[in-house]
Formats: structure tokens, sequence, C-alpha cells
């Protein structure tokens, strides 16, 4: 019995590349159907990659450039390859006429594991565009310029995700001489907006948040980038922007605490919420004024309120399941903010529903209380999360000396900082499925151990850490009790790797189920031959390497040698040569590998 093709193109969607192209031989109508989706999204990672692409469109027939319905590429872009993009976008405008998305990704985007939570997936770069008009286009994630903007109005219906700067914004908006209730939707039909300053006077009041109600009723995903929140003073009712699930505040500077509970009387249904804001000197209500007497009182009365303000506004969102948050203005606002989280979830007085929860921003200094979550105070809000990234400076002093973790055969946490700390409570990690941990060469983490307390990890993401393979002698009960893993996921990005020996052996048998594997920037350390990871002939979904070095120096090339059914395929980036001659290579045995990466120079992790 033959299938009907509306069953067959559902199959077809679940298909890898290779047996797309199988597909393809079968007949013209499955080579039809199979060549769309072969073609549809394609990932262009530099710009030798696209002037490839374009000169492959040439040869292809029009039925396949049709199928192209979305090209991402890499927003990793010098000047001079800014400079030269526009000719070859105008290209692209003539070869793909069905083109839907046009985006430019970061590698952090690109390759995330398929677990972790993006608080903006495809954000859109800093720079301008010169996109030529694409009819069915509805989907653009760059910033265009003014005449390209102009170009897509006659699309500005059909648009679900855009991106703007403040300025093409604000050209919309003109509220003294027009009745929003007499005007139809300007953008009725988008879902995304990436909103970023053009300048650093710009600003955005709370009036204008009133024009985004009516203009985009659909409006779901919001990101606000190097903007200032002004006045917060409305003449109306504020605007309630329902359908709002995703807020993503980066780098925006709050003028008045009053906007707290304004966002949180605008966006009642954030599901998702990234805070990166500078709250200036908010806290401090004399300043600009003369110094009043009773100085330190009304320092923390400033201090309490905005504390609290930001509090009830995270707490408040009752459908709120991410949270991400890299800085709420001074240190200490974080210190506070946590304290109440912790305190009103072991009171019972905020019913805690996140799911992920991320402190992962870059502070200057130990952000006081954050240890507390591992224990009694937090468990309340970190037993309920599937997903936690964390960064380590929050926990210990980044200024610690490196030296500590460099002691090879000192396993135990006296005098250098460990994760898992040893004060954490026993269960404090059970639930999590994926874990992401980022420091700068001042922590050390044992694999090992964060294993054993995880055991329903999935997915698991090191950044600027120093990994040792024992754990702690003096805390941990039964050190040689874990075996083996369900990880399926692991990136390990600027680590340095103690007793390599050992990690390598857990990589090629203690991971069973491991399918994506992410080795970035990695420094082998106590390796007596040259690295090499044989995983036998596991498949895997994604491998990617980059810059692999060996007690600190760079191994010259990377080799990845495949077993596939039609024999051993050996695949490689080109090799350096180091002072007249080449140091050894790495490499990397595996089966079939759907997605093979190599980048020398830059990494992948998604925080």
């Amino acid at each position: 019995m033959t299938l009907p093709l509306e069953i067959i193109d559902v199959v077809f969607q679940n298909l890898q590349t290779k047996h797309l192209l199988v597909m393809a031989t079968v007949s013209l109508a499955w080579s039809h159907l199979s060549l769309g989706h072969l073609y549809r999204t394609v990932y262009i990672p530099s710009t030798r990659h696209r002037k490839q692409f374009l000169v492959a469109l040439q040869s292809l027939p029009l039925t396949s450039r049709e199928a192209i319905r979305a090209i991402h590429l890499n927003s990793w872009l010098s000047q001079s390859e800014i400079n030269d993009l526009d000719p070859d976008i105008a290209t692209l405008g003539f070869l793909c006429p069905r083109l839907e998305e046009f985006t430019f990704v970061t590698l952090n985007d690109t390759n995330a594991p398929a677990s972790h939570f993006a608080i903006w997936i495809k954000s859109a770069p800093a720079f301008h565009v010169d996109l030529p008009l694409f009819p069915f286009m509805r989907c653009i994630g760059t910033y265009l310029h003014e005449k390209a903007l102009d170009r897509y109005r006659i699309v500005f219906d059909q648009l679900t995700s855009l991106a703007l700067t403040d300025q093409q914004l604000l050209s919309h908006i003109n509220p003294r001489h027009q009745q929003l209730s007499s005007m139809l939707a300007v953008f009725p039909a988008l879902e995304t907006l990436d909103l970023i300053s053009e300048s650093r006077t710009s600003s955005l009041d709370a009036l204008h948040f009133t024009w985004l109600q009516h203009h985009c009723p659909r409006l779901r995903h919001m990101s606000l980038r190097d903007l200032c929140l002004a006045s917060s003073q409305l003449t109306t009712a504020a605007p309630i922007l329902l359908s709002v699930e995703l807020l993503a505040l980066k780098n925006v500077k709050v003028e008045s605490s009053e906007w707290f509970p304004l966002l949180a009387s605008m966006c009642p249904a954030l599901k998702t919420l990234f805070v990166d804001i500078n709250t200036g000197d908010l806290a401090l209500p004399w300043i600009g004024a003369a110094v009043p007497q009773s100085r330190p009182s009304l320092e923390q009365h400033g201090f309490n309120t905005m504390t609290q303000e930001i509090s009830d506004w995270i707490t408040g969102c009752s459908s709120l399941a991410t949270l991400h948050i890299r800085r709420l203005g001074a240190p200490s606002t974080i210190t506070g903010v946590l304290e109440n989280m912790m305190d009103m979830a072991q009171l019972g007085t905020w019913d805690c529903r996140l799911k992920r929860f991320a402190l992962a921003g870059e502070p200057m200094h130990r952000t006081e209380s954050a240890d507390q979550l591992f224990g009694s105070r937090g468990s309340a809000i970190l037993g309920s999360l599937d997903t936690l990234h964390l960064n380590l400076a929050n926990l210990y002093d980044q200024h610690t000396s490196s030296t500590l973790a460099l002691n090879n055969n000192d396993f135990s946490c006296a005098g250098k900082p460990i994760f898992p700390m040893c004060s954490r409570a026993p269960t404090a990690l059970t639930n999590l499925t994926s874990l992401y941990l980022q420091q700068c060469y001042t922590a050390t983490t044992s694999m090992f151990e964060l294993l054993q307390l995880c055991p329903n990890l999935r997915s698991l993401g090191l950044r600027g850490l120093f990994l040792q393979t024992g754990v702690c002698h003096r805390h941990s009960p039964d050190p040689e009790a874990f075996v083996k893993s369900n990880l399926a996921e692991l990136v390990v990005d600027r680590c340095t790797v103690l007793h390599a020996e050992l990690f390598i052996s857990f990589l090629q048998h203690g991971l069973p189920w491991l399918t994506s594997l992410t080795l970035a920037n990695v420094d082998f350390w106590n390796l007596e031959s040259d690295p090499i990871v044989n995983l036998d002939n596991r498949k895997l979904k994604r491998l990617q390497l980059a810059a692999i070095m060996k007690d600190g120096y760079a191994c010259s090339s990377i080799y990845v040698i495949q077993s596939q059914l039609s024999g051993q395929t050996t695949r490689y980036d080109p090799p350096d040569v180091i002072d007249g001659k080449s140091s050894a290579p790495f490499q990397v045995v595996c089966g079939d590998a759907e997605q093979l990466l190599f980048n020398k120079t830059r990494s992948s992790l998604p925080f």
C-alpha cells in the first residue's frame, strides 16, 4: 500500500540529511519532498562558506532554490566582512525567491545543547543590512537600513519576527496627533520584537508601551537592549500586554523604581524573564540633592524599597517558569532579591513554579547568600528546577589564586573553591536534568561527583573551570560508587582537565548514552601519549571540536575517524606548523556523526 504524500511529507520532517538524500532517489515525487526538507533551512557559519553557497546556488534548479525558506548567517563578522555583506545578500534576493526567514545567529545560539533554555534564540547583531524585498518574508533577524525598512512596509502585516532600533520604532509613534482607537495595527502578526538603542540618549516611556499594546496585539517575545526606561508616568490606565510570555531586559537602565510594579502589571503572563538592568542611583534618594542628616536610614530605605519591588515583580509572576538574573544594579541588590525569594518560597508565601533558573552574570564580587541556594533555605527553589545555569563567581571570590586548583594530589575542599560545595544539602541537585557552570579558572569541579549527585542529568555544560576526576575525600561518602551516567549532551569549553587519562577513559566508557559532545579550548594535562578519544562505533548527533591543547601547547590538527557502513572515513581540519614543526594531533574515533564541526579559535558554549 502506498502512503499518501501528505503522510510521507510528515515522515521526512524527522529524517537526517543522509536519509533525505537516499529518499530523493526513490521517485520524482519523493525527490521533490526530500529535497524540499533538505534545503528548507540553511546555516552558513563563515564568509568562506557564504561565498561557496552563493556559487552552489547558481547551479541549483529553481525548485530546489524555492525550497529554501530560512537562511541563518553566523554573526561573528569582522568589519570588512560586514562591508561585504550587502552585495551577497542582494544576490540571495535573486536566487531564493521563497525566502521566509533571514536572521543572524551567534555560535552560542546555533550550538546550544537542545535542552538549554536560551533566553533569546535568534538575536540580531548590531549592524544594519540592506535586505532586498522577499515577498514571503516573515522573520527578519537583523537590523535594516532605513531604505530596506521602507521596502518592507508593504509586508508589515505578515511579519512574525522583527528587529528594530528605537528610532525606527519611535518614527511610527505620534500619539499627540493620532488616536490609537482609529488606527489599524501596524504589526498585527508580530510575535517577536528585538528592540535596540541607536544612541546613548535614547529612552522609552511608559506611553510607548501603550502603542505596542495596540499595534502588536500578538506580541509574545520582547527584547529591549541598551535602552533606558525613562518616564513611568501614564495619563490613562497602564497597558496590559497579556500575550507577552518572554521579556528580556539586556543592559537596560531603569531611571525610576516605579517601573518594576508597572512592568508587573503590564506583563502579567510572563513565563520567561531575563534581567540585566542598571538601576543607577535608585537606592540613593539624596543623589543630586543636599545630603540630609539621616543619610544612612534613607540609604537603607531606598535599598529595601527597590529590592522589595524587584522581588515582588518576580514572585508576582504566577506563570514564571524561567528566570535568568544577570545584573540587578549593585551586587547587594541580587543578594537581597535572592534572600527574599528563598524566604518567601520556604514560608509558602510564594508558590515557586520555576523550572529553569540562571544566576549567570559577570559579577565583580561574590554574591552573598548565593551559596544558601544549595542548603535547606533554598531547597524550595532548587528542588523544583530541572535546569540550573550558574556562574560560580557568585559563590566564590574571583581573585582566589588558581594555583590552589593545580594541586593534582589534593581533591579536598580545603583551601580552594570547589563545586559542588561540601556544605550542600544531600538532595539539592537531585532533580536537575540540565546543568551549566562557568567561571574564570578560579574554581574546581569534579565531574564525577556532579554526575553522582545529579542522577537524572542529561545535559552538562562546563566553561572556564579546572576539572578534576577525584571527589572530596573529607565529605564524599563513597568516592568509588559512580560507574556510568545517563548523560546525553556534554559541552566542555575553556577548561583545564587535570588527570586527563582518567577523564578520557571516562568519556570512552562512562557515558554509554552520549549523543552530543563538544570539546572547545580544552587543555589536557598529565597525558602520557597523544590525546585520543575512542568512542568505538558510537553514533553521535553532534560532534564539535575546537582548539585542543596538551599540557598548555596547542594540538596541530584535529582528526575524526568515522566508522561507517562503507568503511572508515577520516575528516580533519588543516594542520598547523608551530615553530617549524607540527605538534601532536588530537584524534576522535566514533561511528557516524550526524553533525560534525571544526573550529580552531572560537568556542560554542551557550552561556
